[in-house]
């Protein structure tokens, strides 16, 4: 079981929540960001995601969770309740989102289900006034296009590092043709003519939480 929260106190509760060893004798591995999680060597049964962390938020780091552990039960936490997050979680392939206000009985419940395959499919979210919401109830807005890949992410999220095409296709090991692609279908994915577009637009939406470089903003560099 990996619980990954960039807060450590929440982290600490949540392994005493869930009596690590005494939860069908799992053990309860933690990361503070989606980056630290995704090094973990080890093979999980569940991941407890928490929606809102600094770099790719764990909406979006569904797809590279589900892909570093393809049979694992995804279960996102949030402290708040926003339906339409919760529909795109379940979406793209949570099988619960919990309240991170929901009693320990009510949260060991749901990982306990998780665990022991009893959530086979998506279920109804846990929400802050524990009443279930349906995992077909209608989203309040509609998805923006295609979702982005794990790759177009990784791309993203150097975009917000105010880095040339050059230097990402160093960082990721790939050509900068297939850079300058990824960066096409980015922009296309945001309905954006730049890179800074298209990085504040990924603010804006909650998607990445860093800062654009406050120069190449100003200067309105853009890189190709």
């Amino acid at each position: 079981m990996l619980l990954v929260d960039d807060h450590a106190l929440f982290r600490a509760g949540m392994r005493f929540i869930l009596g690590e060893g005494e939860l069908l004798g799992s053990t309860v591995l933690q990361a503070g960001s989606l980056t630290e999680a995704l090094s973990i060597p080890e093979q999980v049964d569940v991941v407890l995601l928490d929606v809102q962390m600094p770099g790719i938020n764990g909406m979006e780091g569904l797809t590279l969770v589900k892909r570093r552990w393809p049979k694992a039960a995804i279960l996102m936490l949030s402290a708040t309740e926003d339906h339409e997050t919760q529909q795109q979680c379940i979406k793209r392939g949570a099988l619960a989102f919990v309240s991170k206000t929901a009693s320990p009985e009510e949260i060991r419940a749901v990982v306990w289900q998780a665990a022991s395959g009893k959530l086979a499919k998506p279920q109804a979210a846990l929400r802050q006034d524990h009443e279930p919401l349906a995992a077909d109830e209608p989203s309040a807005g509609a998805e923006v296009g295609k979702e982005l890949s794990a790759r177009q992410l990784d791309v993203l999220l150097l975009m917000c590092e105010g880095i040339s095409n050059k230097a990402i296709a160093r960082k990721l090991f790939v050509s900068e043709n297939t850079v300058r692609s990824h960066v096409a279908a980015v922009l296309k994915y945001f309905g954006a003519s730049t890179r800074v577009e298209a990085v504040m637009a990924a603010q804006k939406s909650g998607m990445v939480s860093v800062r654009v470089n406050s120069l190449n903003v100003a200067a309105g560099v853009v890189f190709t």
